[in-house]
């Protein structure tokens, strides 16, 4: 277990980018994030926890054509998401010439098999989640650095709930004015 003296300011600096990374990409999706913060229960980690979302709420996102998709095209498109949402955090790791989170891998690898695809169809969706976790990184930068400096003023004392986030980034959650 790590405690608040073990980790440096520098860890702290890039758990917090590494998390708001992650609830940057969820935000975009659509897929509000109900808790971010440092989680030492998780050793040396954070965490960045997106709502889940239904196929009735999937259905109302989406425009005319979106709501007439199958379970099964809904299913892949969730997925999808949630793949760019665990890119994320490895993309800023490497960015920042660091490892990325051996959680992060395990997720995404679970994901996949969870679909079942084969190996061709899972390399094209694993490149398309990459590239779009990377292309939103890039355009909403400031966002990432923002949350990351409100996390990392936490430390690992709090967490941030879905409302601060949500304020945060300037988006806001379903029901709220």
């Amino acid at each position: 277990m790590v405690t608040q003296d073990q980790l440096t300011t520098d860890e702290i600096r890039f758990v917090a980018l590494h998390e708001a990374a992650h609830a940057v990409v969820a935000a975009h999706l659509g897929m509000p994030v109900s808790e971010i913060g440092i989680g030492l229960e998780h050793g040396l980690g954070g965490y960045a926890q997106p709502s889940a979302i239904s196929v009735r709420q999937f259905r109302a996102m989406g425009d005319g054509a979106f709501r007439k998709r199958t379970e099964q095209e809904m299913q892949l498109e969730s997925s999808y998401r949630y793949l760019c949402v665990c890119f994320a955090g490895p993309f800023i790791a490497k960015e920042n010439g660091r490892l990325g989170s051996n959680r992060d891998s395990k997720e995404i690898e679970a994901t996949v098999q969870r679909l079942g695809l084969t190996d061709a169809d899972a390399g094209c969706l694993l490149k398309k989640a990459m590239m779009r976790a990377a292309g939103i990184l890039i355009r909403r930068h400031r966002a990432v650095l923002r949350l990351a400096a409100a996390i990392e003023a936490l430390g690992t004392k709090g967490v941030l709930s879905g409302e601060q986030v949500a304020r945060i980034l300037g988006t806001r959650r379903r029901g709220q004015k």
